[in-house]
């Protein structure tokens, strides 16, 4: 989203309250997550602050992930939190995590073994207490982060859009980002107005970590370098991009209910489940809109999602099309699809299905 004009940090309340009404949470509970850094103590001093306002039956719980990674450091950390949720009155539940033995697991390095377990304790203690929302403190800078480490990495419409403001962590649990509107400098001087004090993680200064090289020798270069307001330009984009998939989402979600039909396949087919869709109109569209038809179906069956890559979503579009078109047969044929599944088409009729 475009960067909006530079305010005094005096406005920051009124802004995150126009960017998440407090109507909308303050009879629920809250869960905030703290790390002790500058974007979550500002997040937590806002929201106390717009809640001591608004009133209302919810409450705030401020929620501290030890990753256990910095060892005393990590462990300083958390009794630092705990102090000062003392001292603002508000209840503190540190939940750890053992990041480096689920990264040996898992094999997907530490910064994505950390991420993934810190959303599913949240989640975890969210739901526990009852809380609605878990807010977290990302702001416009992690946004700029985000936007060009995953275009580097490769991404469609929907990673090239950003965070979003608000996704779901389960059936009851809403995450949402208040702060995204906001840059980094504006929380740090937020902070200094009030005399709060904040920790500095010693991690986001390692070369090791890729997010911390794009942050701290790739921007800086970029702005050098090539575009003075390279953020802008990046935010600009993710707007667009963000634009253009819900037209596509949309879409896609009205061809998807004209396009269901009955039960998928049943040969060899496992408990998971599938689905079965009609091809005439999928072949009547673009292909964007095909795939995220077929992507929404496949969610809502539940089916893994991980091993489908671009060349695998265009792959089962083709299949789906096969005989829709003048000229070619409605001759059956399946293709094997990455997480044991199998997809086939027959007269008119995609199937996908987990095999056993």
């Amino acid at each position: 989203m475009p960067n909006p004009p530079r305010e005094p940090a005096e406005t920051l309340p009124e802004r995150l309250a126009a960017s998440w009404p407090t109507k909308i949470w303050r009879d629920v509970h809250v869960l905030v997550a703290v790390s002790g850094g500058v974007d979550s103590m500002a997040l937590l001093r806002l929201l106390l602050g717009l809640k001591h306002q608004a009133g209302g039956r919810g409450q705030l719980t401020a929620a501290h992930v030890n990753h256990q990674l910095r060892g005393e450091q990590s462990e300083a950390d958390a009794r630092w939190l705990a102090q000062q949720c003392q001292e603002l009155e508000i209840p503190l539940e540190v939940l750890r995590a053992d990041v480096t033995g689920l990264a040996k697991l898992q094999g997907d390095g530490l910064e994505r073994a950390a991420r993934d377990e810190r959303y599913r304790l949240l989640t975890e203690a969210a739901e526990r207490i009852g809380a609605r929302y878990v807010a977290v403190g990302h702001h416009r800078d992690d946004q700029v982060e985000t936007v060009l480490f995953r275009l580097l990495r490769g991404t469609g419409l929907l990673g090239l859009a950003g965070m979003q403001q608000q996704r779901a962590l389960s059936t009851s649990v809403t995450l949402v980002r208040p702060q995204l509107e906001f840059s980094r400098e504006e929380l740090h001087g937020y902070l200094g107005k009030l005399g709060q004090d904040h920790r500095e993680d010693a991690s986001n200064t390692n070369s090791h970590f890729a997010r911390n090289r794009l942050r701290n020798e790739l921007l800086p270069l970029l702005r050098e370098d090539f575009n003075a307001k390279v953020d802008q330009a990046l935010l600009r984009t993710a707007q667009q991009a963000g634009e253009a998939y819900t037209a596509i989402h949309s879409q896609a979600e009205q061809v998807l209910t004209q396009s269901q039909t009955g039960q998928y396949q049943t040969d060899g087919a496992c408990e998971s489940g599938g689905f079965a869709l009609l091809t005439g109109l999928l072949s009547t569209v673009e292909t964007a809109v095909a795939i995220e038809t077929l992507r929404i179906a496949w969610r809502n069956a539940g089916l893994p999602e991980q091993g489908m890559s671009d060349a695998w979503w265009r792959k089962l579009v083709q299949l789906a099309v096969r005989g829709e078109h003048s000229g070619q047969p409605k001759l059956p044929a399946q293709v094997n699809l990455p997480g044991n599944l199998l997809a086939r088409y027959e007269g008119g009729r995609l199937s996908v299905w987990s095999v056993c």
